[in-house]
């Protein structure tokens, strides 16, 4: 590739739904855990050591390139030292040997792009940042050359493979990081999602049940229910087939027990498809339904509320977390407390990024569960005048409560590591949180949030 700085005209409008680059991929907590190591108390200032290897890479040294794609693994990944061993390997920790061994030019220029987006939104380097989109593009050209390249010789050359697709898969992976980092366009990211969606779908569940590509899809099958939810768009993931197969040699986390829920959603509510919007739009639709129909999405809705409630219960009993017990005792006056002062950390209620991000799904799901009743109960108030109590105010309440406990964790994970994937996966719940929550200063904080992760910031190229 020559070194030219032509780039493309990059949209910047709306705000792209809050996913994760990979990066956790969980493990239970137990009360050992609970001492917080000396990794938590690290600085987020920016690290001289790794600006000289950023000015190196500028210069396109392919050793200093490893030394940065090193240097990212290890950033984005501090935030688990310490924690419980059981927890999965994630894929990202393959990088090094996949830019290093490659001979597909898109996998390190994936690698290269989403290594130095890091480092410019971490340290707030505008170099870096153009850099970035340089690699980006060339990644993207690179990649669709390729694609059309095999789409004349055989159709099915990408698609089925006898040896691992993981340096396949990590080309649309690390573009989707890449736009969960700074987004250049509105739905980019979920263009890159099912790129690697149609990858893995092609090979199918029993592909992805050991290996590095097991840990991929774990990773991928994340984004897939988050896009399912913001979107209202129904997963090929949520199949038992899908949810069952890839763990045939493993133990499900908590976190993954919790996607096989969040994958459900879209299933289980059918809530009204809005053409070109999001899960909010559906829920306002909710008022055009039928009386048969909104019984319906009621059933419903209770039985993922009491699925939530027993992976709840499970996850207490098995963890012995005792945030759970400060979570499930939220009064009206704590909650307004939390609210009203929401720069207030918490950094000891949780004893890892990864049990703060497990916490804040299920809370954050619970927002949705209970605002998909609140708004059946309006809907029927609208056609009944029966006297009897409402109990909308209850409703209001637990979506306050649990917004609360979202907002602690998204707090906690600042505090830890605002850059590694755990706390950028957090940023599913602050989205939930912006969108449905009852009290106007929880969606502030939820936005304010966002905005502090960079998670509402864009690349204007030019």
């Amino acid at each position: 590739m020559t070194d030219n700085n032509s780039v493309i005209f990059t949209e910047a409008s709306g705000a792209s739904p809050a996913t994760e680059g990979d990066f956790s991929v969980g493990s239970d907590a137990s009360p050992s855990t609970w001492a917080l190591d000396a990794a938590a108390q690290e600085s987020h200032s920016p690290d001289p050591n790794f600006s000289l290897v950023i000015m190196d890479v500028l210069d396109n040294r392919n050793y200093f390139e490893q030394c940065l794609v090193e240097k990212f693994v290890e950033m984005s990944t501090s935030s688990r030292l310490g924690v419980n061993p059981n927890r999965p390997r994630s894929w990202v920790f393959a990088l090094p040997s996949l830019s290093s061994n490659t001979q597909t030019p898109s996998v390190r220029f994936s690698i290269r792009a989403a290594s130095l987006i890091y480092f410019a939104v971490a340290q707030h380097n505008k170099s870096a940042e153009v850099e970035a989109v340089r690699w980006y593009l060339a990644g993207l050209e690179s990649h669709r050359g390729l694609i059309q390249g095999s789409t004349h010789t055989s159709s099915s050359s990408l698609m089925h493979k006898s040896t691992s697709t993981s340096p396949d898969i990590s080309v649309p992976m690390m573009f989707l990081y890449f736009e969960t980092m700074k987004r250049t366009s509105l739905d980019a990211w979920a263009h890159h999602l099912a790129a690697a969606v149609t990858m893995v779908e092609a090979q199918g569940p029993d592909y992805y049940r050991a290996g590095q590509d097991h840990a991929m899809f774990r990773s991928l099958r994340t984004y897939a229910a988050f896009k399912a939810l913001l979107w209202n768009d129904p997963c090929s993931f949520a199949s038992q087939e899908w949810c069952e197969v890839p763990f045939t040699d493993s133990t499900k986390i908590p976190y993954e027990l919790l996607i096989d829920i969040l994958l459900a959603v879209p299933h289980q509510m059918k809530l009204p498809l809005a053409p070109g919007g999001d899960f909010r739009d559906s829920m306002h639709r909710i008022a055009y339904l039928d009386e048969s129909e909104r019984q319906v999405l009621e059933r419903e809705t209770l039985v993922l509320l009491q699925r939530l409630q027993n992976w709840w219960w499970h996850f207490t009993q098995n963890t012995g977390a005792l945030f759970a017990q400060l979570a499930a005792n939220l009064t009206p006056d704590a909650v307004d407390s939390v609210t009203t002062s929401p720069l207030t950390e918490q950094p000891g209620i949780f004893p890892d990024t990864l049990t703060a991000k497990t916490v804040s799904l299920y809370n954050s799901m619970m927002v949705i569960v209970y605002s998909v009743l609140m708004y059946l109960e309006e809907c029927s108030q609208s056609l009944s005048c029966d006297g009897t109590m409402s109990p909308i105010s209850r409703y209001r309440f637990e979506i306050e409560r649990h917004s609360s406990s979202v907002l602690m964790a998204a707090w906690y994970q600042n505090w830890r590591h605002p850059y590694c994937g755990d706390a950028l996966r957090t940023g599913f719940s602050l989205k939930i949180v912006s969108w449905l929550g009852a009290h106007e200063g929880q969606r502030e904080e939820a936005h304010r949030m966002m905005a502090l992760w960079g998670m509402e910031s864009k690349i204007v190229v030019g």
